[in-house]
């Protein structure tokens, strides 16, 4: 199984925001120090550089919201998609190719279940194969 995160919203930087906010804790913590296994394994991804950016603004005291706004794009585009609906489930096959099973793990970009149903429908089986 491989796993890729999807946020799907017509407004490309809310949906955008929101995937970085869902990965910010990977990289920085949840309040704690930054987790050593989740680094090493962006360096694994390729992703090193992009990691230490994040690490020096938060160094730096960039709050969260800077940070998130700062995210790199290589890294969004290489854990996930954001942004209309048509791109969603390409997007997907491209990032958990072989795999036996695909998790699309939602990520709304707003309150209600329109965002996560406008996920499931962009990435359900029956468009990512």
């Amino acid at each position: 199984a491989a796993s890729a995160r999807a946020c799907i919203d017509d407004d490309v930087a809310a949906a955008r925001r929101a995937l970085a906010r869902a990965l910010l804790p990977y990289v920085l913590g949840w309040g704690g120090p930054p987790p050593a296994h989740n680094r090493a394994n962006f360096d694994r991804m390729g992703f090193g550089a992009e990691i230490d950016e994040l690490y020096q603004l938060n160094s730096r005291g960039r709050s969260r919201a800077d940070i998130i706004e700062a995210f790199p794009e290589r890294m969004l585009r290489g854990l996930g998609y954001f942004g209309p609906a048509d791109g969603a489930a390409e997007a997907v096959r491209q990032q958990v190719p072989g795999a036996d099973i695909a998790v699309v793990r939602v990520v709304p970009s707003g309150a209600g279940v329109t965002p996560i149903r406008s996920v499931i429908m962009a990435c359900s089986p029956g468009r990512v194969s």
